[in-house]
């Protein structure tokens, strides 16, 4: 279910979010679930490396938000990790891809009517991909980080051109410990790396500044931005981002 933002809230979900961008996110930060940053959602690997996974302590890494019973699941997770690659001369695998959860929307918009859909929806390029662990999914993670180009809808209009932002995977491949922890993607998600250019249609992280939370996440090549297989969409062929970035700025004068 995506989130509901009204009037005020979205105004100052997106100021908040506008005031961080000077910072950019960086590879080693924290992405927290909670305001008072007691449960995070991804630690990042260099974090992670900082502490010894491979001995047999009960009590979770200093400085790490983990409890005692996310560190032991992440402990085992390596130890069967390092474990199969003991017992096979290949490279361990990925695990597969958890049932996807459904999307919003019930199918048949077109591209410009779902981007129009949430208050955000960017043009940005990829400056990387950090990947680590979500203690509370007990699975890998990513974050991407990007960098705004054009701010083709944006709802609070603080946004812009080279402001830094980020958005979350739920999916990831990192080592740690000698282990490879690995949670490949699910079918039809976009695969970010760095360089791609990618429409970002978002709702604002009023927790993680800069952050955000697509509801659609489309790549641009060849200057046409491609649908996928969103469940949103109805079947369509790349659109010129050179069209879609006008219908985008004329709906949200409308509603200006």
């Amino acid at each position: 279910m995506k989130p509901v933002f009204r009037g005020k809230e979205l105004a100052a979900g997106l100021l908040c979010a506008a005031a961080a961008f000077a910072s950019p996110p960086r590879a080693d930060e924290i992405v927290w679930l909670d305001p008072v940053h007691s449960q995070a959602y991804l630690i990042p690997q260099p974090l992670l490396e900082r502490a010894d996974w491979r001995n047999a302590a009960k009590a979770a890494p200093k400085g790490l938000p983990l409890t005692a019973e996310q560190a032991a699941r992440l402990r085992e997770r390596i130890a069967t990790q390092l474990a199969a690659l003991k017992s096979t001369s290949r490279a361990v695998a990925c695990d597969p891809a958890p049932l996807a959860e459904a999307l919003p929307g019930a199918g048949g918009q077109s591209l410009a009517d779902f981007a129009r859909s949430a208050p955000l929806a960017l043009v940005a390029r990829v400056e990387g991909v950090v990947a680590g662990w979500s203690p509370g999914l007990s699975r890998p993670a990513s974050r991407v980080l990007l960098t705004l180009e054009t701010a083709a809808r944006d709802a609070g209009g603080r946004l812009r051109a080279g402001d830094p932002l980020s958005y979350l995977l739920p999916f990831g491949d990192f080592q740690l410990a000698g282990a490879r922890l690995c949670l490949a993607p699910g079918a039809g998600e976009v695969v970010p790396q760095a360089g791609d250019r990618l429409l970002v249609v978002a709702y604002p992280d009023r927790i993680n500044g800069g952050n955000l939370h697509p509801i659609g996440v489309f790549s641009i090549r060849d200057g046409k931005v491609r649908p996928g297989a969103h469940r949103a969409l109805a079947r369509q062929e790349p659109l010129p981002l050179a069209d879609l970035l006008p219908a985008l700025d004329a709906g949200q004068r409308r509603e200006d």
